[in-house]
């Protein structure tokens, strides 16, 4: 079901009916254009959502190629929560250009999203924002028309479909409402009553975001009918024609962000930040020790530990030739017998050199491993 106007709905409704199917490369085109709806770019204080073409739930290609664009309800929720949680930000401008409204599915979840906002939201509407897009920017605190010519309305939920001659649906005699038969008028009476509970609940929610009533809704807003601006303003549908007292149009300000700004700011991001460099030195030292101690060369691992060197090649080359040294050693060793005596002052050699690796190790990664 859609909060749409007739003159789109059916112009998609006739491509679906035609087989109309669109090309990878016009469908990559639209996703292009899409992107970047119902995204903010936050503009000085003022974080700025634009909205354009048809709205639903998940990307529609046939709505955006028909409507405009296609602007997705989670994107505008999630936009408006990092507003709010985004300490530069004081206010929220949904930037509307052109909607014909949308899809039922998400439609409230934005409408509450908008209205529970804890920071102030203007709607700036260009050309016109009907039906489920009037339900959006019903729930802003000001909506400001930018021209007379902006259109405002089409309040009303609408279900078309075609019906089959040969067509035959049966259900379970206690579900009689599932399949309606709407070639008769108890059929249509069945479908009629789910778009009145709908637009029962559009109408509150518009009434919520408007400081009225559900009634005040169903007899001032047009009952379905779309009003140029000067119509819409008379009737409490908007609060102004002019232009927006917030500039939408400026430069994103340039901040140049420093260790104390990220750490105050965004603690959470400065914390992750910081895990991943503390991870990165963990590896870094911890791949020397562990090479040094391989190849008995701990010399040129602690000294690429103090001067910052990551393992690359080249020290991986000279712990490689550091352990063929200590096995050359190590082979001359063996073909000379010992004494017990001259083994056991080995035994304790090797047992020094590896407590020296450790004390070396914790020392520079933490005794906890932290």
């Amino acid at each position: 079901m859609w909060f749409l106007i007739d003159s789109i709905a059916e112009e998609m409704r006739a491509a679906l009916g035609a087989g109309f199917e669109l090309t990878a490369e016009q469908k990559i085109n639209l996703e292009k254009e899409s992107a970047s709806l119902g995204k903010d770019s936050t503009k000085g204080s003022t974080a700025v959502i634009p909205i354009e073409g048809v709205l639903t739930q998940k990307r529609d290609y046939r709505a955006a190629y028909f409507g405009g664009g296609n602007t997705l309800y989670p994107d505008i929720v999630a936009s408006v929560k990092a507003a709010n949680s985004d300490p530069r930000v004081k206010n929220i401008v949904l930037n509307v250009g052109y909607s014909p409204g949308g899809n039922v599915m998400g439609l409230f979840d934005a409408m509450e999203a908008i209205r529970d906002s804890g920071k102030p939201v203007t709607a700036v509407v260009k050309h016109g924002a009907l039906s489920g897009a009037y339900g959006l920017v019903s729930q802003a605190g000001e909506i400001v028309a930018t021209s007379r010519g902006a259109q405002f309305g089409s309040v009303g939920v609408a279900f078309t479909t075609y019906v089959l001659k040969e067509e035959v649906n049966i259900t379970s005699t206690e579900a009689p409402d599932k399949r309606p038969d709407l070639t008769t008028e108890d059929g249509k009476k069945a479908i009629q009553k789910q778009l009145d509970e709908i637009h029962e609940l559009f109408a509150e929610s518009i009434a919520a975001g408007r400081g009225i009533t559900a009634k005040e809704v169903n007899e001032n807003f047009g009952r379905g009918a779309v009003y140029l601006a000067d119509h819409a303003l008379k009737a409490g549908m908007i609060d102004s024609i002019d232009k927006p007292s917030i500039e939408i149009n400026q430069k994103p300000e340039v901040r140049n962000m420093d260790l104390s700004t990220l750490k105050s700011e965004y603690p959470a991001l400065f914390a992750e930040i910081v895990a991943i460099g503390v991870n990165q030195e963990r590896d870094r030292v911890s791949s020397h020790l562990i090479m040094g101690q391989a190849s008995g060369d701990m010399k040129t691992a602690i000294a690429a530990v103090n001067d910052g060197h990551e393992l690359t090649a080249k020290y991986t080359a000279l712990y490689q030739a550091a352990a063929l040294n200590r096995r050359d050693v190590q082979d001359r060793v063996d073909d000379n017998p010992k004494t017990e005596d001259v083994k056991k002052v080995e035994s304790s050699a090797a047992e020094s050199f590896e407590a020296a690796v450790e004390k070396e190790y914790l020392a520079l990664i933490g005794k906890d491993g932290e």
